[in-house]
């Protein structure tokens, strides 16, 4: 813990934690002509007793947020009522606007299935869950909600993740980064 009382998030995206595919995903690279900006959101997802819900990814076995990228005509709100419907089965209602992540530290994404490299243009929003049943999807390996003390390591958690995340925690809104 820092000072401040909040987990540091580590330095690199080369943790000692990350499996392979990780660190093949989102090891640090410049900005190419080859680089994609997909516009997309992040969903911190609370339940009634204020814990967030992480899924652990099937791409790389690591810790993250629902969300994806936006279709085509689809606002920031309603991508994130869909995805998260998508990723868990639960119904949630948009509280507020986290902030807007997209500067390339951390942001920049290496997809070897199909050789994108993209940087993430994200809206992280937070939303409450108001139904629904809590199922993983094709995307995910596990879902869990975490208290704010008990989160997995920073080190487990895919790094697009930790600026959001820790902004959350410090009771930041509105970021724009």
């Amino acid at each position: 813990m820092s000072t401040s009382g909040l987990p540091q998030t580590p330095d690199s995206a080369h943790s000692g934690d990350m499996t392979t595919v990780a660190q093949e995903m989102f090891a640090p690279r410049p900005l190419s002509a080859i680089t994609r900006q997909r516009f997309g959101v992040g969903v911190i997802v609370e339940d009634a007793q204020g814990r967030i819900l992480l899924e652990r990814r099937q791409d790389c076995g690591m810790w993250g947020l629902c969300g994806g990228a936006l279709d085509l005509g689809e606002s920031f709100e309603a991508a994130a009522i869909r995805e998260v419907k998508e990723e868990t089965g639960l119904d949630v209602v948009v509280i507020r606007l986290q902030g807007i992540y997209s500067g390339p530290q951390h942001r920049i994404v290496y997809f070897a299935d199909n050789g994108d490299v993209t940087q993430k243009l994200d809206a992280v929003l937070v939303v409450r869950v108001k139904g629904g049943t809590l199922l993983k999807s094709h995307e995910s390996e596990t879902l869990e909600f975490f208290t704010r003390e008990n989160l997995p390591p920073w080190e487990q958690m895919v790094p697009p993740v930790w600026e959001p995340l820790k902004d959350y925690l410090a009771n930041k809104t509105g970021v724009i980064a």
